[in-house]
């Protein structure tokens, strides 16, 4: 009589999750054989040779592999689930100890390839969604198999694009984890920023980029975050001294801003000028009237700042 064995082997894309079944039917005759088949083959395989003796009673038949062996109307039939195999080729055979009617005997080879497996990969922004311009926004890759069973973690280093602009660079931890902090220099500008993570692959994960998230950053405003100072070259002059003002523009959040400033003497409108790299600028007056003059500077805001 002739046994069949399916090992509906799953073929994922880093592991083989196979069960090899082989089974010993009542009253086997020489010739025993066991066939194992394949998702990956698609047919059956013949992965047996051994000579048997004839019983008249169904096992009792134990793996060599440690699995339970089978009673009642499983008897002869033992499983083995595995997902252990790495990327790669593996040759797989069965061995079988024999017993008291049955002789010990070993399967031919039957090889299986194991490919990388495409690793699932989640993107997350901190705050999520929306920030100000300036403000630290964190974002952070996890990896992971596809079943997260933490079997296998993926390793390497992944790359953080604002769309095709790479912002940042990171290695995963044992966890699967990196991330980057984005502040100061760094900062996302105002606007809608579409952000991915790819991953470089490994040994046994593939490379991977992720699926976009959306990060919207207004502008921040000025009050609170942005200082105007403004010096005077003499202070107190004489009617007739030339004077000039210097004005410079800061911001806390260590973004330089940009645009104009508007100095005013009282209702008097003293001119509108430009910053320049650095925050600052200047405007010479030729002659103040005698008295207390009272001198504002007023910031314009930029595309990142409010006025």
């Amino acid at each position: 009589m002739a046994a069949s064995q399916s090992a509906p082997c799953t073929v994922t894309s880093t592991w083989q999750r196979c069960a090899l079944t082989y089974t010993f039917p009542a009253n086997a005759g020489t010739g025993f054989s066991v066939s194992l088949t394949s998702s990956s083959f698609g047919v059956p395989i013949n992965v047996w040779g051994a000579q048997f003796e004839q019983a008249s009673q169904a096992g009792p038949y134990v793996s060599t592999i440690g699995t339970a062996r089978p009673t009642g109307a499983q008897a002869g039939t033992v499983s083995f689930p595995w997902s252990q195999f790495q990327t790669g080729v593996h040759t797989v055979t069965v061995k079988y100890a024999g017993d008291a009617n049955f002789i010990a005997s070993t399967s031919n080879a039957v090889v299986l390839t194991a490919q990388q497996e495409i690793p699932k990969v989640i993107l997350a922004d901190s705050p999520a969604g929306t920030s100000v311009y300036g403000q630290a926004v964190t974002l952070t890759a996890q990896l992971s198999d596809q079943d997260n069973d933490d079997n296998w973690i993926p390793t390497g280093t992944v790359q953080f694009f604002d769309g095709a602009t790479l912002i940042g660079t990171g290695t995963l931890n044992a966890s699967g984890q990196a991330s980057i902090t984005l502040v100061g220099a760094t900062s996302l500008v105002v606007g809608s920023h579409s952000l991915t993570v790819q991953y470089s692959g490994d040994e046994d994960f593939s490379a991977l980029t992720s699926a976009p998230i959306i990060h919207v950053v207004t502008k921040a405003s000025s009050t609170g975050v942005v200082t105007t100072a403004v010096t005077s070259s003499l202070n107190p002059s004489i009617y007739g001294d030339t004077v000039t003002l210097s004005i410079s523009v800061t911001s806390s959040v260590g973004i330089q801003p940009t645009g104009t400033v508007s100095v005013v003497d009282g209702a008097n409108n003293l001119g509108t000028l430009t910053l320049n790299a650095s925050g600052n600028a200047s405007i010479t007056i030729p002659v103040f009237t005698a008295g207390t003059h009272n001198i504002v500077v007023t910031y314009s805001g930029d595309s990142n700042y409010g006025n």
